[in-house]
Order: C-alpha cells, then structure tokens, then sequence
C-alpha cells in the first residue's frame, strides 16, 4: 500500500547557501532535499542570516531549491539567537498546514514560537540538538545555558514529539536530562562533493607545494570546540619525521581561533608547513576534499562530522578524536583512525598513518563503502521518513502537547 506525500515543515535558523555556519548549513539542506526526492511535499522556515551579514535572498516569499520550497524571513536581531518576527508570524499562521514539523534551532530564537505553534494547534514536532547538549557544549557558558534550558527550552523539548540525535553518543547525551521526549538516531545525509565542470588545477599546484607532498586537511569553522592547536602539536612531531607533510586549514575564523592557531604555528616554525586557505566553496571545496592524503579532525566535540564524512565519502581516510560523532563508525569500518585528544598519540598515528600509502588506500575505499552503505541520501530518508510516520501515528491529545514516542526507543541506521 502506497502511503501518500507527508507535509513536513523544516524550522531552521540558517539554510544554504549561509554554508559559514558550518556542517548544519549544509547537512540540513541535504536532508530536505533527500526528503523531496523520496516524493515528499518539503517546506522550509529559515530566516536570511549569513553571520554578520545578510543572504541576499527574496524575504517571505518561496524560493525552490532543489524542488524544497524555502521561505526566507528577515533576521531581525540577534547575530546567534536569529529572533525574526516574520518566522515568528508564519509558523503561528501556518503549522497546521502540515503534517509533521522538523525544528533545529536549539539555543536558538525559531524553537520557540515553532513549539508553541506546534502545541497550539496539535501538530508532532521533531526536535534537532545538533550536539547542543553534549557535555563539552553545554560547558560553555554553562549558567547561561542552564538558565535558557530550564526557563524555555525544557518546556520546548518535553512537547516535541521526539528529539533527533545523529549518533548514540548524543542520544546518551540527551537522555541524561530526562525529557519527556525520547531521542532517536538518524545520521545526517552525506552527499559526495560536487564539482561544477570546470577545469582546476590540483591542489598540490593551488598551493605550490611540491607534486609528492603529502597532504593533509582540516576543513571547517575554525572554533575553540574544533581542537586546531592541538592538532596543529601533533602534526610538529609529523612534519619533522616527514620532510615532504603539510597540514592545509580550510575554513572561516568564527570565533577568534584561526589568529590563535597562527600563533601556535609560528611558535612552532611551522609557518612553511601549515597553509591557512581560508573559506573555500563549490570546486575548490570538492578538490580539497579529493586532493588531500588524509583528513583531520580533533574536535572536543562533534556531534556528527559532516566534513569528516564528505571525506570518507570521496575515498579520504580520516584521523578523528574520540569526540567526533562518526568516529565509532569510522573506526569500525576500518576508514582511519581514532585518537584521544593528545598531541603526543595524535602525532604517533598521524605519522603511522602517512608511513603506509597502501594503509591510507585501504581506509579510503573502506570509508567510501561507509558512507553508500549508511549515510547517502535515499537510506537516511527512508529512515526519517519511518521516524515521521511513526510520530503522527502515535499522536494523541495529550495536555500541553507533551510528545508521545516511548522513551526507551531509538533508531539507528
């Protein structure tokens, strides 16, 4: 039997192309359009945020991507808490309009009036945390944090019908807070890096390095939570033992960090080894991701690891903390290898790892199989698809809207 289209409403802070925000920017996009693929009728609510500027987007009217619908509001305060009174308007006006709303916008203005509408009218509401509530995280102006939780968000996530976790790791994460809602585990949607057609140089010549260097990468925000000193120390011990190893760092200075790294580099004299490229996009992206022996990633905390998986994805193998969300799979899978955050074994594995060519050539393939297997986008769909299903099935009046999915169930890939 043939179940027809869902209506699902995506409530998001950001959507592409606002890709400085990092892995959600473009993780969720990916998502809405594996959804709309699968047959499904995708909405999306976002506001024109771009850090501090603004998308030059049409504002409140729908614009097709990738046959999603996305509707634009004006960010009107807020460079991180993205409060819009246009969002605010359309979900209060509109969520009945669909069958199931999808909200990721924790520590965020849109989960708000998203979860007030959602109870208003009766409508099962999914709840993204996108790591948010990983213990690294909410270490983070914690007082500040645990206010918001309890004063708005608790209330937020107790009415939801369940909450979306992208590995078991935050769904321990979250269920140590005790909501009513119970998390559930849907990776995110790995799509391989597309190139545009163009010819480009490699990234070897891009950055003059010599033909037989070997390369490595870090691509993403460069944040305190990403580990980039300590993964600069490491790779002091690699660089002495292989004369022709250089460590490549890709991404926007979100917070400060990128000035910091420098600074480790240049104490270092590290300065003609490690090469700051900046934000790069579309098919210097895809070349970076390509190009390079091994990817880097020794992140405090990461709920996921989109960069890290886009890499698998493309036969990369990857070198991954213990706090990155796709390590556990990277690791059983065979496609690199997992560290603790420790400049010492970081550098020992970086250097074994680069010591065997035929080594890397394994774990990339290894990595590549992961992703198709687990990860790309007609599998993760159904999966979301099934969890969708699952909560307007399960729905009933309840006081306050509380969420009604057991608490006990999960769902992996």
């Amino acid at each position: 039997m043939t179940c027809r289209p869902l209506r699902i409403l995506y409530v998001a802070p950001y959507y592409e192309p606002a890709f400085l925000y990092g892995g959600p920017a473009r993780s969720v996009p990916a998502l809405c359009r594996s959804l709309a693929s699968a047959g499904q009728e995708v909405t999306v609510f976002t506001t024109n945020a771009n850090g501090d500027t603004e998308l030059d987007v049409p504002i409140g009217t729908r614009v097709e991507i990738g046959n999603v619908g996305v509707y634009y509001f004006k960010r009107d305060a807020g460079r991180r808490f993205f409060f819009s009174a246009g969002l605010r308007s359309a979900c209060l006006a509109r969520v009945q309009e669909f069958d199931i709303i999808h909200s990721d916008s924790f520590w965020c203005y849109p989960m708000l009036p998203v979860a007030h509408a959602c109870r208003a009218h009766g409508v099962p509401r999914i709840e993204s945390t996108r790591g948010a509530l990983m213990p690294w995280c909410i270490g983070q102006s914690y007082w500040k944090k645990r206010v918001f939780l309890e004063l708005f968000a608790r209330r937020c996530l107790d009415s939801a019908a369940a909450i979306h976790c992208t590995d078991e790791v935050e769904a321990e994460a979250v269920r140590a807070f005790g909501f009513k809602a119970s998390p559930f585990v849907v990776p995110n949607v790995v799509e391989r890096p597309r190139a545009d057609g163009r010819p480009l140089r490699s990234l070897r010549s891009m950055l003059d390095l010599p033909e037989d260097s070997l390369v490595s990468i870090f691509l993403g925000r460069m944040t305190r939570v990403k580990g980039l000193d300590i993964a600069v120390r490491a790779f002091a011990a690699v660089a002495e033992h292989h004369p022709q190893a250089y460590f490549v760092v890709a991404g926007p200075d979100a917070d400060g960090t990128g000035d910091r790294v420098r600074r480790v580099v240049a104490d270092l004299n590290l300065s003609d080894r490690v090469r700051f490229m900046g934000s790069v996009e579309g098919p210097v992206r895809s070349l970076l991701l390509a190009d390079a022996n091994l990817f880097v990633l020794t992140s405090h905390s990461e709920n996921f690891g989109m960069a890290a998986a886009e890499a698998m994805a493309v036969g990369v193998p990857v070198l991954l903390s213990k706090g990155v969300g796709v390590a556990n799979a990277a690791r059983s899978a065979r496609a690199g290898c997992v560290v603790a955050l420790d400049p010492a074994e970081i550098g020992r594995a970086w250097t074994a790892m680069l010591d065997n060519p035929s080594g890397l050539r394994s774990m990339g393939g290894n990595g590549s199989r992961l992703v198709h297997e687990r990860y790309r986008p007609e599998v993760v769909a159904a999966s979301m698809l099934a969890m969708y299903r699952q909560a307007i099935q399960d729905r009933k009046p309840q006081e306050h809207g509380v969420g009604v999915l057991g608490r006990s169930q999960s769902r992996e890939m």
